[in-house]
């Protein structure tokens, strides 16, 4: 297990219909696949979503090689939130939201 900044990427598909109700990505991570997740993100360092961006990516400087991460949507005026993506590790398959829907797709 390698202590150090883990950065974890997620693309955002059709970002201009995303931006109509969301406005930042929240980041959670675990110890384990299937453990009690806890979001790592502050209202100060969500990842703001931004219009033509699609690749998005946060730095988790309390990561380690075998942690697991999933996102989700937020929207900081009404509190809306969308589902969380599928569980995944930084080194693994991207997250990816379509508009439709949290995915997954190989990296």
């Amino acid at each position: 297990m390698a202590l150090g900044v883990v950065t974890v990427r997620f693309p955002v598909e059709n970002i201009a219909a995303t931006l109509l109700h969301y406005d930042v990505i929240q980041v959670h991570r675990s110890a384990t696949r299937g453990g009690v997740y806890t979001e790592i993100t502050t209202t100060s360092s969500r990842v703001p979503l931004v219009a033509g961006k699609t690749l998005y990516e946060f730095d988790d400087p309390s990561g380690v090689d075998t942690s697991w991460y999933r996102e989700r949507l937020f929207n900081r005026a009404t509190g809306a939130t969308s589902d969380f993506t599928a569980v995944h590790r930084a080194d693994g398959e991207d997250a990816i939201f379509s508009g439709r829907g949290w995915a997954r797709h190989p990296t």
